[in-house]
Parts: structure tokens; sequence; C-alpha cells
């Protein structure tokens, strides 16, 4: 399939991805890079499609790049801590993920994913000044 510019191109493949179409969805991320090899939201979305399709040591290649570029994004930084973790990378996948936890802000739409993968990846998460604290850091009330 054809898409006239690199807009449509991107935005179809996020569409795809949306509806869970994630061949269509690899295909046209891939071209999306092809047409800006350095853009920091096909490189992402790419990422994560790999995930879905389980391709995750290609994953792990398109978004270590995408961090190396892009290391203040913290949405490809969970998209690869998610697939450190899917690869057995325990330790590996808890240090990225407490290196993305200053990334993180209030309100930010990535602390859902951050939350999630906190309680499922193995390690002692920390608490880091305008996140909720991890349940070990909350002080108990005084009866």
């Amino acid at each position: 399939q054809l898409w006239p510019t690199y807009t449509h191109t991107l935005r179809a493949g996020q569409a795809y991805l949306a509806a869970r179409h994630l061949e269509k969805a690899a295909v046209a991320m891939h071209k999306a890079r092809k047409e800006h090899p350095e853009d920091r939201t096909a490189m992402a979305e790419l990422g994560n499609i790999l995930n879905g399709l389980n391709a995750f040591t290609l994953a792990d290649s398109v978004l270590k790049k995408a961090i190396e570029l892009y290391p203040d994004m913290p949405v490809a930084r969970l998209h690869r801590t998610r697939t450190l973790a899917m690869l057995g990378r325990d330790r590996e996948a808890r240090a990225l993920l407490e290196s993305t936890r200053p990334l993180l802000k209030p309100g930010d739409p990535s602390l859902n994913d951050f939350a999630n993968l906190d309680s499922l990846i193995p390690g002692r998460p920390v608490n880091v000044q305008g996140l909720p604290p991890p349940p070990e850091a909350v002080p108990a009330t005084p009866h």
C-alpha cells in the first residue's frame, strides 16, 4: 500500500497498531523509518509493534537506537524495558526502568505503563520526588 507522505505513513502505522493489525503496522512503520530514519516516534512505535509480534531481539535493536538518539524519551525507554523483560534480562530491565523514573512527571501519559512495568519486573522500586512512592516507601500511620 502507498501513502503520499511521511505523516500519512506514520498515522497509518499508528492506526493499524491501535486496531491490532500488527503486521500492517510494522510495514507502515518500516516505511516511515526509511523515509525518516531517525524519527523518534517511528522508532518507538516500531519497537512497540515488534514487541507485539514477539520479535524481541529486533525490537531491542530498534529501541536501543532510539534511546541512544533520544535518551530523554520515556516511551522508547518503557518499550525497551518491556523488551528486556521479555528477553529474560530482568536486571537490565529494572535498571532502565529506574533510570526512566526521573523523566516522568505527574500527569504523564506513560505513568500507567511505568506503574505496570514497575509492579511486574523484579527488583526494589525506588521513590522519586513527583511520582507516587512505591508501596514500601509509604510511612506507616501510627495508631
